[in-house]
């Protein structure tokens, strides 16, 4: 296990950092590599099946007894959520409503059209969730004591307060037939091909969300997530055109180290790992990813970019009407 790190320790206080979607094949992960990773912290693991938290989380919460909360929360009701994030500095949000259906034809049948149904009306989790937890985080800012006590310091460096995980590709089924062409196997993948249910433009428009809440956030969006996938060196990227695969372990590495990265704070990136050599026998190598965060360019600049080229082309073709004329 790599030593537990910080970006900058204000004071000893304690960090709270609370995990939506504790007890899923990621958010597992997620608590424990916290734990490790972080000083001073403590998870809140937030979840709506305590039945399953204590079989996945059990060992976890006896291993970091007076570190780890355990909650039950239904993140889609605002008044348990407003509960769960009072004292919370950090969110690691990596809760989803798509998963397999479960009992008969009719039951899953039912399943299947509430999601239709919650993403007709913007109310699917992963739709409206990660921005609720903006907004609650915003709220109750004053009872998070870590994060008073860094915004008391000067030129503390600010990291997320929300990382979301998202999924790469979310943007792929928008694109036009030049950038299919120019990114043939991004554009190609199976999700993108198929995606059920509209995943991608729910995971999208929850994106969307969480961009106009004006909360230091991160988004990182995985590639595959394969279980059986060989540990390996972090690939970051940005532009949603990585193609690649990352198992659920070394995606939790990833997003713990996005809470501890200020070069992250209002970006969106891509993950994927490659096999090969690893840095010390560690997973992934934290440094390869603080650096790629740090080549990547923040949200809000790729869109005054994109003004900008958007604002010469205008520009261009006036020019181009007036000598014609």
């Amino acid at each position: 296990q790599e030593a537990s790190v910080d970006a900058t320790p204000a004071r000893k206080i304690e960090r709270v950092v609370m995990v939506a979607g504790a007890t899923g094949r990621v958010g597992v992960h997620v608590c424990e590599q916290v734990l490790v990773r972080i000083a001073h912290s403590k998870v809140r693991a937030v979840f709506r099946n305590a039945t399953k938290a204590d079989a996945v989380l059990g060992k976890l919460k006896k291993d970091y007894a007076d570190r780890v909360e355990l909650v039950v929360c239904d993140l889609g009701k605002r008044s348990e959520l407003r509960d769960a994030v009072q004292g919370v500095d950090q969110v690691v949000y990596c809760a989803s409503a798509f998963s397999a259906p479960r009992g008969n034809m009719w039951q899953k049948a039912k399943a299947l059209c509430k999601i239709k149904l919650l993403q007709t009306f913007g109310r699917l989790l992963d739709i409206r969730g990660p921005a609720l937890c903006c907004k609650m985080l915003k709220k109750f800012e004053k009872t998070a004591l870590w994060t008073v006590a860094q915004n008391d310091l000067e030129k503390s460096p600010q990291v997320p307060r929300l990382v979301m995980l998202s999924s790469a590709a979310v943007t792929r089924p928008t694109w036009d037939s030049q950038k299919q062409l120019q990114y043939q196997e991004a554009a190609q993948i199976a999700i993108v091909k198929l995606n059920p249910l509209n995943v991608l433009g729910s995971k999208l428009r929850g994106e969307n969300r969480v961009r106009k809440e004006q909360v230091p956030y991160a988004i990182v969006r995985s590639t595959g997530i394969n279980s059986t996938h060989p540990d390996g060196s972090f690939q970051v990227s940005g532009g949603d055109t990585l193609v690649g695969r990352i198992n659920p372990k070394d995606l939790a590495v990833a997003l713990a180290t996005t809470l501890i990265s200020p070069a992250a704070t209002g970006k969106t990136v891509e993950v994927a790992t490659i096999s090969g050599s690893q840095f010390f026998g560690t997973r992934g190598g934290k440094q390869a990813l603080i650096d790629g965060y740090a080549a990547l360019k923040t949200d809000l600049d790729i869109q005054l970019d994109e003004i900008a080229a958007e604002e010469t082309k205008i520009l261009a073709r006036l020019e181009s009407a007036k000598s014609n004329e």
